[in-house]
């Protein structure tokens, strides 16, 4: 069974909400999320921020940041979803870049 996110992790998430009136906050995975037309966009998964981004964009975070594709349980990889690396968190104005 996951863990829950960590506080800090959490308070981080929670100042880097996406802008706009098409954003709604929920809980996946046992953690917030924000969801964006009705479609996750960001979140947690443990101590991991989880990013829904575009194929062309998916490679280029995980070369630029560490990160990799998102698994919550080994051998399912959800492919249009990726995670953050522990020093990317360690950036917050590096993660606010990513979540835009």
């Amino acid at each position: 069974m996951a863990q829950k996110s960590p506080p800090e992790v959490v308070a981080l998430f929670e100042s880097l909400r996406p802008a706009g009136d098409d954003v709604e906050r929920r809980e996946m995975f046992g953690s917030p999320s924000y969801f964006v037309n009705g479609n996750m966009a960001v979140g947690l998964h443990e101590e991991n921020f989880v990013l829904r981004l575009p194929e062309a964009e998916r490679g280029r975070f995980i070369k630029l940041t560490g990160g990799r594709p998102f698994e919550p349980s080994p051998g399912r990889v959800r492919r249009e979803y990726v995670v953050s690396s522990k020093a990317l968190r360690q950036t917050p104005q590096a993660v606010a870049k990513w979540v835009d």
